[in-house]
């Protein structure tokens, strides 16, 4: 069970931003449980696919671009961003709201590697 806290950290928003992507529960309980997170992840992803039970470790576009360099340069966020934007073959990723997109290291570093 996550609290609204524990939510808003995994997914790095805002408690208020948390509260409107998962709101509480008719019942008025303010966990959440693991399978509900991973079924938002699961209807919100773009190219990744569906998980199997585990909560995966996101990244947000500013901690991507630190981990990753392509051709030996840095990458910035803002060319993260335009690569999940593309139309045709879009970098995977996971759209939780229109402006949160949050991304997988492994699904990212293996579209890159598909690119050549």
């Amino acid at each position: 069970m996550l609290t609204r806290k524990a939510l808003a950290d995994y997914l790095a928003v805002s408690v208020k931003s948390a509260n409107r992507i998962l709101p509480p529960t008719s019942s008025g309980s303010r966990k959440i449980t693991d399978t509900r997170v991973i079924d938002l992840l699961n209807a919100c992803a773009v190219g990744i696919p569906q998980s199997d039970g585990q909560l995966p470790t996101i990244l947000t576009p500013e901690q991507l671009a630190a981990g990753i360099t392509v051709n030996g340069r840095a990458v910035t966020p803002a060319k993260v961003l335009r690569w999940a934007r593309r139309s045709v073959n879009p970098l995977p990723h996971y759209r939780v709201t229109r402006n949160c997109l949050r991304f997988t290291l492994a699904a990212t570093m293996a579209w890159v590697d598909g690119r050549g």
